[in-house]
């Protein structure tokens, strides 16, 4: 690492960091990864990560910091036509029986959902 201003030290800089208005609102925080590896070093960054409860990705040369405990996902065109699959699937089985199903949700909403799905009717 090279030497830091006097008045930056690693702990001023993280603290900075995790003031900042999108992390308090706990939003997403963006650093390079060069400036993170000079100023504090990686393993001191991911520590303060984890010991906050947050969650990083790294890409492109960026640190992307995920400034609270949601789970992250990562949607694909594939991946939504397999979970509406799967929720018009449960919803038919919680159901006492397919007219009932009609009956509370309608049926041009079950067609719409099963046709995204890529389920025939």
């Amino acid at each position: 690492m090279s030497r830091l201003p006097e008045h930056l030290t690693p702990e001023a800089w993280l603290t900075q960091i995790f003031a900042s208005s999108s992390a308090r609102r706990g939003g997403i925080v963006k650093r390079q990864v060069r400036d993170v590896e000079r100023l504090v070093g990686r393993e001191a960054f991911l520590r303060e990560i984890e010991r906050r409860g947050f969650q990083v990705l790294e890409n492109g040369g960026h640190f992307v910091i995920f400034c609270n405990a949601l789970p992250i996902h990562r949607p694909t065109s594939q991946g939504l036509s397999k979970a509406l699959e799967q929720a018009a699937s449960k919803r038919l089985d919680g159901m006492a029986g397919e007219t009932r199903f009609r009956n509370r949700v309608g049926k041009a909403f079950r067609n719409a959902l099963l046709a995204l799905a890529g389920r025939a009717f």
